[in-house]
């Protein structure tokens, strides 16, 4: 999960291949800082502090989807995952940016997979693959968990398989031990 800066560290953003999307000039220097610091504390892996630091800016800013967005990308990291989906649904419901709204697809896709929910994750990727035919990442996951769907299926079936063999074994065993008893002496 990447997390959005501000203009002062677009360099070394883009080289980390984290997302950048600038602030307009309505938003003054407090949320900046915030944001900075709240960015800072989330590539150190403080995420606890990125979290309380991103949810003071959130409360300064509530409209804002960048912010927002960062708050669901700390609660993935913290492995709250259903609260970093509605993080993430919030901002591809309301972000006016069509990377962010994409990148919020992809993020709930990998969220609904960490929780099992497969077939959700699915929807999800083909979600974000509908805003960019191009993403590399979502094409790749998309994949992975279809493939990751037929295994399960393949091992579930074979389990089956499994439990009806042993089942018929004990049914046989319990025939041969009766007709044992009942022949006579």
């Amino acid at each position: 999960m990447s997390i959005i800066k501000y203009p002062t560290m677009a360099i070394m953003l883009a080289a980390l291949g984290i997302i950048f999307l600038p602030l307009g000039p309505a938003h003054g220097e407090s949320l900046y800082s915030k944001m900075k610091k709240g960015a800072d504390h989330y590539e150190q892996g403080s995420y606890d502090e990125a979290l309380k630091t991103f949810v003071d800016a959130q409360i300064e800013s509530p409209e804002d989807s960048q912010v927002k967005y960062n708050v669901a990308s700390t609660h993935y990291r913290m492995k709250n995952y259903e609260e970093a989906v509605k993080g993430y649904q919030d901002v591809a419901a309301t972000a006016r940016d069509v990377r962010l709204e994409e990148q919020s697809l992809y993020n709930i896709g990998n969220c609904l997979y960490r929780q099992g929910k497969l077939e959700e994750a699915l929807e999800y990727y083909k979600k974000a693959l509908d805003f960019d035919p191009n993403d590399q990442d979502a094409k790749y996951n998309l994949e992975f968990v279809r493939e990751e769907i037929k295994k399960r299926l393949n091992q579930a079936k074979q389990r089956e398989q499994e439990q009806q063999q042993e089942n018929k074994q004990e049914e046989e065993g319990k025939q041969q031990q009766q007709q044992g008893c009942s022949k006579p002496t």
